[in-house]
């Protein structure tokens, strides 16, 4: 996922902070089963046990994520599905590009396959049709460009 663009790194970045804050999220409601914040507390045994207490539930919510290898945890699954929710690629949008490749590749029959001397099937023909006519005003950018400096 992060190999690609920065739309894509930013992607990966949301998903990281949401489990984070999942975790964290997790470990505070265990340490919030102790009751009271400790600072509460006037009496110093009692607030010495709550901190002892609350620091024990979240080594306990800790072995459950080790256990299952964090990934598995039941706390990442609200993070998740909403990440892979937002992030969702229409069944319209993927309708119209299926149909998008189906009509090039009837075009592209349509202009008739590569003889046996033409690179991985590919005739003249379609060369001409969809590469020359992409990139030969990308060429003529880059060599006014060279000419320049």
């Amino acid at each position: 996922m992060l190999e690609g663009n920065g739309a894509e790194a930013m992607e990966a970045w949301s998903l990281l902070s949401a489990m984070l804050s999942a975790i964290f999220k997790t470990m505070s409601d265990a340490r919030d089963e102790a009751g009271d914040k400790p600072e509460d507390v006037t009496d110093l045994t009692l607030r010495a046990a709550r901190v002892l207490w609350g620091t024990s539930q979240c080594h306990r919510v800790m072995a459950q994520f080790t256990k299952v290898g964090f990934r598995k945890h039941p706390c990442f699954l609200p993070a998740l599905i909403l990440h892979l929710f937002s992030r969702k690629a229409s069944t319209a949008k993927v309708d119209k590009l299926t149909t998008r490749l189906a009509n090039m590749e009837k075009t592209v029959a349509a202009l008739g396959g590569g003889g046996p001397n033409e690179p991985r099937g590919v005739s003249q023909k379609v060369f001409d049709t969809f590469v020359r006519k992409d990139h030969e005003p990308m060429a003529k950018r880059l060599k006014a460009l060279e000419d320049q400096s």
